[in-house]
C-alpha cells in the first residue's frame, strides 16, 4: 500500500520529496524502497514524467524489461521532450532487435542533442547492425574527436576494425579504451580474448588476473582464467 508523507507541506514539496528520497534509495541499490517513493511521486501527480522515468530506471536494475519499458513510454508520452527515456525506449528496442523502432528515438535526441554519447553509441550500434560499417565507423570515430571516453564507444570501435579485418586496430582500440576505462571489465575481457587469439599467454594472464581482482565474486571469471590454463596444457593450474 502506498503510503503519502505524514504532517505539513504542499503537494509539489512532497513530490519532490519522495523524488530525493527515491533516487538516494536508487543510488543505494535499495530498488525496491526506491520504487515505492516513486509510485508516491506518481500518485501524487499521475502526469509528472520524472516519476515513470525512474520507476523505468528502476525496472531496468531489476532486469525487468517489460516493466521498463512501459514506464519509459509512459514518461515519452507525458514530455516527448524527455531524452533520457527516449534514450532508454531505444535502448530496449535495440536489445530485442526492433532497429526500426529504436531509430525514431535515436533520430529524435540526436536532432535535439547531436553529441548526445549514449544516442551516438545507439546509432552505431543500430548501423553495426544493418552491416553498414563504414557508417558506424564514422559516428564512432566523430564521438572520439570530441573527447568522448565510454567504454561502450572502445568496443564498438573494435569491432568496427574487427570486421574489417584490421586486427592491429582492434588491439589498438582496446589498449586505448583500458587506458581511459582501467576498471573495465568488459572491454578488459574483449582484449583478454584478443591476446589469446595471438597466444599471448602470458598477457592474457595478467589481463584476466585484473579482471579477477576487479570481480573477485564471478565464478566465470576463475572459469575463465582455468580455461586459458588448460589451451597451455597446465592441467595442474587449471584444477587449482
Amino acid at each position: 500500500i502506498l503510503m503519502l508523507a505524514a504532517g505539513c507541506g504542499s503537494p509539489e514539496d512532497k513530490k519532490a520529496g519522495f523524488m530525493e528520497k527515491g533516487q538516494a534509495l536508487f543510488e543505494q541499490k535499495d530498488y525496491v524502497k526506491a520504487n515505492l517513493e516513486f509510485k508516491n511521486a506518481a500518485q501524487i501527480d499521475p502526469e509528472y514524467a520524472p516519476a515513470y522515468f525512474w520507476l523505468g530506471r528502476t525496472a531496468l536494475a531489476e532486469k525487468s524489461f517489460q516493466q521498463a519499458f512501459k514506464f519509459f513510454g509512459k514518461a515519452v508520452s507525458l514530455d516527448p521532450e524527455h531524452i533520457e527515456a527516449r534514450v532508454e525506449l531505444a535502448r530496449i528496442l535495440v536489445s530485442a532487435r526492433q532497429a526500426m523502432k529504436a531509430e525514431e528515438h535515436i533520430n529524435f535526441v540526436l536532432e535535439k542533442d547531436p553529441s548526445h554519447s549514449k544516442a551516438n553509441l545507439l546509432r552505431a550500434t543500430v548501423d553495426l547492425t544493418a552491416k553498414k560499417v563504414s557508417s558506424a565507423r564514422a559516428v564512432l570515430a566523430a564521438m572520439k574527436e570530441r573527447g568522448d571516453t565510454l567504454p561502450e564507444m572502445y568496443m564498438l570501435l573494435a569491432t568496427v576494425a574487427g570486421l574489417e579485418k584490421n586486427w592491429a586496430g582492434m588491439g589498438e582500440e582496446l589498449e586505448a579504451g583500458i587506458e581511459k576505462n582501467p576498471d573495465s571489465v568488459p572491454l578488459l575481457a574483449r582484449m583478454a580474448g584478443l591476446q589469446v587469439t595471438r597466444k599471448e599467454f602470458d598477457k592474457a594472464e595478467a589481463t584476466m588476473e585484473k579482471i579477477i581482482g576487479l570481480e573477485p565474486d564471478k565464478t566465470a571469471h576463475k572459469l575463465g582464467m582455468a580455461r586459458l590454463f588448460l589451451i597451455q596444457k597446465q592441467v595442474d593450474r587449471a584444477t587449482q
